[in-house]
């Protein structure tokens, strides 16, 4: 099993060290490390060309600061053709050693686009447990509208990387790199959401994207994603990209969703819609209020 993984680097010199050394860690598979480090001001070249003296499967681009979505995006056109798995990885985590095996193991199916993710367990600056992440379910009713992927979790098959690089969308559109992939895993193919967590994933106030711990930090990031319509505008990318290959369905669907935000009367309508949900009734619930109220 060869298996590429994408990792980008911004100013990543405190953790970088620690997490390169449990990538290369992994156990049972044959792994070469693609990083592109965007435009760091610190040492974390420096770290990586370090490591390179001793890892051949390391290799290095040094690119300008374009952003977190451009530079994975990057890394994803870029990518050696000739892996059978893409692993997404931040700079600052640490993986168990067994984390891309164990992934593996869910993508069963090489002919169709494959998507795995799961939840992580969230540790402090310093690796101290603090809470797992949130579960998920995958669907395409909660792809419209809720990202369940974590990209530091997302390993992805040869086929999903091909649709993932088949048209690029205009970053400034999309909510992040791993609501994009899910989207397309889930509406073409196949999305497994894993319950186990393989990854310490660390939460130390300077994450490019973390995780909001408290109920009120979710409220907060869901209202600033609705007042940034972020979702709107991916959802509206997909359609102009892709909306041509949907089944029928999904394409009315998506379409409905779309011309509801821009009248009233029919965002009343549509919060009764059955087909759009997300995960609990509490989240699809405040989904209804924000969707109600433009603020999503």
């Amino acid at each position: 099993m060869k298996v590429q993984v994408l990792m980008s680097v911004y100013n990543g010199e405190k953790y970088l060290a620690e997490q390169i050394d449990s990538v290369l860690a992994q156990k049972d598979v044959q792994l070469d490390l693609l990083i592109r480090d965007d435009g760091s001001k610190d040492n974390s070249v420096q770290i990586i060309e370090n490591f390179m003296e001793n890892h051949p499967n390391i290799q290095l681009i040094k690119g300008e600061n374009i952003g977190v979505i451009a530079s994975f995006y990057e890394l994803s056109l870029k990518a050696g053709k000739d892996y059978d798995y893409y692993s997404y990885c931040d700079q600052d985590d640490v993986w168990l050693e067994d984390k891309v095996a164990h992934a593996i193991s869910f993508l069963n199916n090489p002919s169709i686009p494959q998507l795995y993710c799961s939840r992580t367990q969230l540790v402090d600056a310093h690796l101290n447990f603090l809470q797992l992440s949130h579960s998920g379910i995958p669907s395409k009713q909660s792809a419209m509208i809720q990202n369940i992927v974590i990209g530091c979790t997302a390993v992805m098959n040869k086929e999903l990387h091909k649709l993932v690089i088949q048209k690029v969308p205009d970053y400034t559109q999309i909510r992040m790199h791993d609501s994009w992939f899910y989207k397309l895993g889930v509406f073409f193919g196949e999305v497994f959401f894993d319950d186990q967590s393989r990854i310490y994933y660390r939460q130390h106030g300077n994450n490019a994207v973390g995780l909001a711990n408290s109920f009120g930090g979710r409220i907060m990031r869901s209202i600033n994603d609705g007042r940034e319509g972020l979702y709107f505008r991916e959802m509206s990318e997909f359609l102009k990209l892709y909306g041509d290959d949907l089944t029928p369905k999904d394409k009315y669907e998506n379409e409905r969703y779309i011309e509801a935000k821009k009248h009233l009367s029919k965002r009343i309508a549509y919060i009764f819609n059955p087909y759009v949900k997300k995960q609990t009734f509490l989240k699809n619930t405040w989904f209804k209020i924000q969707f109600l109220f433009n603020w999503i």
